[in-house]
Protein backbone atom coordinates (compact mmCIF):
# COMPACT_ATOMS: atom_id res chain seq x y z
CA UNK A 1 0.00 0.00 0.00
CA UNK A 2 2.72 2.47 0.99
CA UNK A 3 5.58 1.25 -1.22
CA UNK A 4 7.44 3.75 -3.40
CA UNK A 5 6.44 3.56 -7.07
CA UNK A 6 9.50 4.18 -9.21
CA UNK A 7 7.41 4.68 -12.34
CA UNK A 8 6.67 8.39 -12.63
CA UNK A 9 4.40 7.67 -15.61
CA UNK A 10 2.25 5.26 -13.59
CA UNK A 11 2.10 7.72 -10.73
CA UNK A 12 0.75 10.49 -12.96
CA UNK A 13 -1.68 8.11 -14.64
CA UNK A 14 -3.12 6.48 -11.52
CA UNK A 15 -2.88 9.24 -8.91
CA UNK A 16 -3.70 12.49 -10.68
CA UNK A 17 -4.96 14.35 -7.60
CA UNK A 18 -2.02 13.32 -5.42
CA UNK A 19 0.33 14.44 -8.19
CA UNK A 20 -1.57 17.73 -8.51
CA UNK A 21 -1.32 18.40 -4.77
CA UNK A 22 2.43 17.73 -4.80
CA UNK A 23 2.82 20.03 -7.81
CA UNK A 24 0.83 22.86 -6.18
CA UNK A 25 2.78 22.57 -2.92
CA UNK A 26 6.12 22.52 -4.76
CA UNK A 27 5.04 25.42 -6.99
CA UNK A 28 4.08 27.47 -3.93
CA UNK A 29 7.46 26.75 -2.35
CA UNK A 30 9.43 27.61 -5.48
CA UNK A 31 7.52 30.87 -6.01
CA UNK A 32 8.11 31.81 -2.36
CA UNK A 33 11.86 31.39 -2.74
CA UNK A 34 12.20 32.87 -6.25
CA UNK A 35 10.09 35.98 -5.75
CA UNK A 36 10.53 36.63 -2.02
CA UNK A 37 13.96 35.12 -1.39
CA UNK A 38 13.10 33.27 1.81
CA UNK A 39 10.38 31.99 4.09
CA UNK A 40 9.32 34.74 6.47
CA UNK A 41 6.06 36.13 7.82
CA UNK A 42 5.61 38.52 4.90
CA UNK A 43 6.34 36.03 2.10
CA UNK A 44 4.28 33.24 3.68
CA UNK A 45 1.33 35.59 4.16
CA UNK A 46 1.54 36.81 0.56
CA UNK A 47 1.52 33.19 -0.64
CA UNK A 48 -1.81 32.50 1.04
CA UNK A 49 -1.14 31.65 4.67
CA UNK A 50 -3.79 32.00 7.34
CA UNK A 51 -3.65 35.26 9.27
CA UNK A 52 -5.53 36.11 12.42
CA UNK A 53 -7.94 38.41 10.60
CA UNK A 54 -8.66 36.35 7.46
CA UNK A 55 -12.32 35.72 8.32
CA UNK A 56 -12.98 39.28 9.46
CA UNK A 57 -11.48 40.70 6.28
CA UNK A 58 -13.30 38.13 4.13
CA UNK A 59 -10.09 36.64 2.76
CA UNK A 60 -11.87 33.30 2.69
CA UNK A 61 -9.59 31.92 -0.02
CA UNK A 62 -6.93 31.58 2.65
CA UNK A 63 -8.95 28.75 4.18
CA UNK A 64 -7.60 26.57 1.39
CA UNK A 65 -4.41 28.25 0.15
CA UNK A 66 -2.77 28.01 3.59
CA UNK A 67 -2.63 24.24 3.12
CA UNK A 68 -0.46 24.59 0.01
CA UNK A 69 2.23 26.75 1.61
CA UNK A 70 4.79 26.07 4.33
CA UNK A 71 6.70 27.93 7.00
CA UNK A 72 10.19 26.80 5.92
CA UNK A 73 12.03 24.65 3.38
CA UNK A 74 12.37 21.90 6.01
CA UNK A 75 8.64 22.05 6.68
CA UNK A 76 8.01 21.64 2.95
CA UNK A 77 10.44 18.73 2.61
CA UNK A 78 8.86 16.89 5.55
CA UNK A 79 5.32 17.22 4.21
CA UNK A 80 5.91 16.18 0.59
CA UNK A 81 6.49 12.47 1.39
CA UNK A 82 3.40 12.57 3.60
CA UNK A 83 1.25 13.68 0.66
CA UNK A 84 2.78 11.04 -1.59
CA UNK A 85 2.56 8.03 0.73
CA UNK A 86 -0.74 8.82 2.45
CA UNK A 87 -2.49 10.32 -0.57
CA UNK A 88 -2.16 7.50 -3.09
CA UNK A 89 -4.09 4.77 -1.20
CA UNK A 90 -6.82 7.25 -0.27
CA UNK A 91 -7.16 8.46 -3.86
CA UNK A 92 -7.51 4.84 -4.95
CA UNK A 93 -10.13 4.17 -2.25
CA UNK A 94 -12.23 7.32 -2.69
CA UNK A 95 -11.71 7.85 -6.42
CA UNK A 96 -10.01 11.00 -7.71
CA UNK A 97 -13.06 13.31 -7.65
CA UNK A 98 -14.10 12.29 -4.14
CA UNK A 99 -10.50 12.48 -2.97
CA UNK A 100 -10.00 16.08 -4.09
CA UNK A 101 -13.36 16.99 -2.52
CA UNK A 102 -12.31 15.32 0.74
CA UNK A 103 -8.95 17.12 0.72
CA UNK A 104 -10.54 20.53 0.11
CA UNK A 105 -13.20 19.89 2.76
CA UNK A 106 -10.62 18.90 5.38
CA UNK A 107 -8.52 21.98 4.58
CA UNK A 108 -11.51 24.34 4.77
CA UNK A 109 -12.95 23.00 8.03
CA UNK A 110 -9.52 22.78 9.65
CA UNK A 111 -8.81 26.34 8.50
CA UNK A 112 -12.03 27.50 10.15
CA UNK A 113 -11.11 25.66 13.38
CA UNK A 114 -7.65 27.28 13.37
CA UNK A 115 -9.17 30.71 12.83
CA UNK A 116 -11.61 30.18 15.69
CA UNK A 117 -9.44 28.46 18.28
CA UNK A 118 -5.74 28.96 17.52
CA UNK A 119 -4.02 31.45 19.85
CA UNK A 120 -0.39 30.95 18.82
CA UNK A 121 1.77 32.51 16.14
CA UNK A 122 0.49 33.81 12.80
CA UNK A 123 0.68 33.54 9.86
CA UNK A 124 0.13 29.78 9.60
CA UNK A 125 0.67 27.56 6.60
CA UNK A 126 1.22 23.87 5.89
CA UNK A 127 -0.10 20.72 4.27
CA UNK A 128 -0.30 19.17 7.73
CA UNK A 129 -3.92 20.36 7.69
CA UNK A 130 -5.13 17.80 5.19
CA UNK A 131 -2.25 15.41 6.04
CA UNK A 132 -3.64 15.23 9.58
CA UNK A 133 -7.05 14.60 8.06
CA UNK A 134 -5.63 11.72 6.02
CA UNK A 135 -4.27 10.20 9.23
CA UNK A 136 -7.71 10.60 10.83
CA UNK A 137 -9.21 8.63 7.94
CA UNK A 138 -6.62 5.89 8.32
CA UNK A 139 -7.19 5.81 12.08
CA UNK A 140 -10.88 5.11 11.48
CA UNK A 141 -10.04 2.13 9.29
CA UNK A 142 -7.41 0.88 11.74
CA UNK A 143 -10.02 0.91 14.51
CA UNK A 144 -12.81 -0.81 12.61
CA UNK A 145 -11.17 -2.64 9.71
CA UNK A 146 -7.73 -3.62 10.99
CA UNK A 147 -8.04 -7.05 9.34
CA UNK A 148 -8.00 -5.35 5.91
CA UNK A 149 -4.40 -4.13 6.34
CA UNK A 150 -1.22 -6.00 5.61
CA UNK A 151 0.92 -6.34 8.72
CA UNK A 152 3.61 -4.00 7.37
CA UNK A 153 1.06 -1.32 6.42
CA UNK A 154 -0.64 -1.61 9.80
CA UNK A 155 2.68 -1.20 11.64
CA UNK A 156 3.67 1.70 9.38
CA UNK A 157 0.43 3.55 10.09
CA UNK A 158 0.69 3.04 13.84
CA UNK A 159 4.24 4.41 13.73
CA UNK A 160 3.21 7.44 11.67
CA UNK A 161 0.17 8.21 13.85
CA UNK A 162 2.27 7.82 17.01
CA UNK A 163 4.93 10.15 15.61
CA UNK A 164 2.23 12.61 14.59
CA UNK A 165 0.74 12.74 18.09
CA UNK A 166 4.14 13.13 19.79
CA UNK A 167 5.37 15.82 17.39
CA UNK A 168 2.11 17.76 17.75
CA UNK A 169 2.69 18.29 21.46
CA UNK A 170 6.50 18.37 21.55
CA UNK A 171 7.66 20.54 18.63
CA UNK A 172 7.37 24.28 19.43
CA UNK A 173 5.03 26.56 17.44
CA UNK A 174 3.06 23.73 15.83
CA UNK A 175 -0.64 24.49 15.59
CA UNK A 176 -2.20 21.92 17.91
CA UNK A 177 -5.63 23.02 16.72
CA UNK A 178 -4.58 22.48 13.10
CA UNK A 179 -3.16 19.01 13.73
CA UNK A 180 -5.79 17.62 16.08
CA UNK A 181 -8.62 19.47 14.32
CA UNK A 182 -7.56 18.07 10.94
CA UNK A 183 -7.26 14.59 12.42
CA UNK A 184 -10.78 14.73 13.86
CA UNK A 185 -12.25 16.16 10.65
CA UNK A 186 -10.65 13.33 8.67
CA UNK A 187 -12.02 10.75 11.11
CA UNK A 188 -15.53 12.19 10.77
CA UNK A 189 -15.22 12.22 6.97
CA UNK A 190 -14.33 8.51 7.07
CA UNK A 191 -17.34 7.74 9.27
CA UNK A 192 -19.73 9.62 6.97
CA UNK A 193 -18.28 8.21 3.75
CA UNK A 194 -18.25 4.64 5.09
CA UNK A 195 -21.84 4.92 6.32
CA UNK A 196 -23.00 6.31 2.98
CA UNK A 197 -21.16 3.58 1.10
CA UNK A 198 -22.85 0.88 3.18
CA UNK A 199 -26.30 2.35 2.50
CA UNK A 200 -25.91 2.32 -1.28
CA UNK A 201 -24.28 -1.10 -1.45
Amino acid sequence: MFIFDFSFKNFLKNYKVTALLIFLVLFNGIITLVFYGSYNDQSVEKMGALVDSNIRELELWRLFTYSLGHMSVLHLILNLPMIYFLGRPLEKYFGSLNFIAVTIFISLITGILITMFHYGIYPLSGSSSFGSGYLGIYFFFILFYSDKFHKQDYSFLLMIIGSFVISTFVIPDISIVGHIGGFLVGFIVAVIFNTFRKKIS
